[in-house]
C-alpha cells in the first residue's frame, strides 16, 4: 500500500509493478525515483515551476541564504509534533525544506513519515532523489490525495493557502505551518529592477475552522557577491517571467547586492 489516495475516487492506492492503482482499476505511473503522478488531466495545464527554476533555487538555498526560516521551522515542528507522526509538505519544491526538516527531526529521534506533493513534475523529481526514503506525488494542494486526518502537521512554504484541503487532511488538533513574505521582503532586489518596486501584499485570510496560535517573523540582510548568485535569486522568484528583458539586464549587470530575507511563519491549529 502507498501512503496515497486515488485522486479521483479517494480510495487506497495499492503499489503495482509499474505504479499504484485502486480497487476502482483507477491506475497510476510511478517514476524511476519513487514519486507517483496523481495529477488529474484537468490540472495538467498548471505546471508549476520549471526545471530552469528549479535549478535556479537549488543552487541559492544550498548557499544557506535562507537557512534563519528553515531553522525555526526545524524548531518549531520539534516542538509541536508528537513521537510519532505524518509530516505533509504542501508544495514540497526542489526539496530544501522537506530534506532540512526530516534530517533534523530524525537527528532528534522523532519517527516522522514524511510525505511531499508538488503540481511541478520537475520539482517532485528532484526531491524524491534528494529523499529516497520520503513519499512523494505530483498533486495540486487544492486536491490532495490523502485521506481525511491523515497528518499531524501541513507545511506550506510560499504555496497557495489551499485552507480547506490543508484541514480535511489533518488530524483532530492538527498544525498547520504557514510561511509567506512579509511586505520587505526582497525589496532591494526590486528596487535594482523595477521603476517602480511595489511591496508585497498581507498574508491574507488564514481560513475557516483554524485557529492561530503563534506567529513569527524572521528578518535578515543577505548579501550577494557574484552576478550568478543574484541571477539565481531571481530566476527563483514569480518576478522573473513577468520582468521584461531590459529589466533583467539591469540587474544582471550587478556584481553584488544586498537585499532583504523576511519571512512571517504562521502557526494554526485545526479547530
Amino acid at each position: 500500500m502507498t501512503a496515497f489516495c486515488c485522486p479521483v475516487c479517494g480510495n487506497e492506492l495499492f503499489k503495482t509493478p509499474g505504479g499504484s492503482a485502486c480497487r476502482n482499476g483507477h491506475s497510476f505511473d510511478a517514476a524511476r525515483s519513487g514519486y507517483f503522478n496523481l495529477l488529474l488531466s484537468s490540472s495538467a495545464h498548471a505546471h508549476g515551476d520549471d526545471k530552469a527554476m528549479l535549478r535556479s533555487r537549488r543552487a541559492f538555498l544550498e548557499k544557506g541564504y535562507y537557512r534563519p526560516l528553515l531553522e525555526a521551522l526545524c524548531r518549531i515542528l520539534e516542538e509541536k509534533l508528537p513521537q510519532e507522526s505524518a509530516l505533509l509538505d504542501a508544495g514540497c519544491g526542489e526539496g530544501y525544506y522537506t530534506a532540512g526538516i526530516a534530517s533534523y527531526l530524525k537527528e532528534k529521534g522523532k519517527a516522522v513519515n514524511v510525505l511531499g506533493i508538488d503540481i511541478a513534475k520537475a520539482a517532485v523529481d528532484m526531491t524524491a532523489k534528494r529523499m529516497p526514503q520520503g513519499k512523494f506525488a505530483v498533486a495540486s494542494v487544492y486536491k490532495i490525495p490523502l485521506a481525511d486526518n491523515a497528518c499531524d502537521a501541513v507545511l506550506s512554504v510560499f504555496s497557495p493557502n489551499a485552507a480547506a484541503e490543508y484541514r480535511r487532511v489533518l488530524k483532530p488538533g492538527g498544525v498547520l505551518l504557514r510561511v509567506y513574505p512579509l511586505k520587505n521582503h526582497l525589496y532591494s532586489l526590486k528596487k535594482a529592477v523595477y521603476e517602480t518596486p511595489t511591496r508585497n501584499e498581507e498574508k491574507g485570510e488564514i481560513g475557516a475552522g483554524f485557529s492561530e496560535e503563534s506567529v513569527w517573523e524572521i528578518k535578515n540582510k543577505i548579501f550577494l557577491s557574484s552576478a550568478e548568485e543574484i541571477g539565481n535569486l531571481f530566476a527563483m522568484t514569480p518576478y522573473f517571467h513577468k520582468t521584461s528583458e531590459k529589466d533583467r539586464e539591469k540587474l544582471l549587470a550587478l556584481s553584488a547586492l544586498e537585499t532583504e530575507a523576511e519571512f512571517g511563519v504562521s502557526l494554526c491549529r485545526k479547530v
